[in-house]
């Protein structure tokens, strides 16, 4: 995307931002917004072009991580996945209002927060009894589903 296509997505943005807003935006409210839109914009292209076009294996997980210039950021591409799955199990159950946890992934304990440790406990797993042609994605969930399952559902196989 080049600067002027930048420029006006971000300026059509503010635009539908204003109209749909209570307050008005005029002089340096509307530059300051028109800034952060743009920053974002850049922000969410820099995020798609840095996602890998194939599926992660584990091998390739393995090897990433090993690098000392890649080990930080698949560690942090390791945790937004088990966010995402996270996440996802609770729109789900919260969606389907499913108070016998039938559509969740996997339970955590009661008083046991979702954290990127919990994230890396399972990427560890994974690293250690996965094949390293899996796909590192689904590999993470099985790993956090057989450390966190849900008793009141049949075990997935």
């Amino acid at each position: 995307m080049t600067r002027d296509e930048l420029k006006d997505l971000a300026e059509k943005a503010v635009r539908q931002v204003c109209a749909a807003s209570p307050h008005r935006a005029d002089g340096d409210n509307r530059k300051r917004l028109v800034m952060m839109t743009r920053a974002l914009i850049a922000g969410a292209m820099l995020l798609v072009a840095s996602t890998p076009s194939q599926p992660e294996t584990v091998n390739q997980y393995i090897t990433d991580t090993s690098n000392p210039d890649l080990k930080e950021a698949m560690e942090a591409y390791a945790i937004g996945v088990g966010h995402g799955f996270f996440w996802y199990q609770a729109v789900a159950g919260a969606v389907n209002r499913d108070p016998t946890g039938q559509s969740r992934l996997f339970c955590l304990p009661a008083n046991t927060n979702f954290s990127g440790k919990i994230v890396m406990d399972a990427a560890k797993r994974v690293t250690e009894t996965a094949k390293g042609e899996d796909v590192f994605k689904r590999e993470l969930l099985s790993a956090l589903t057989k450390m966190f399952p849900c008793e009141s559902r049949l075990e997935l196989k």
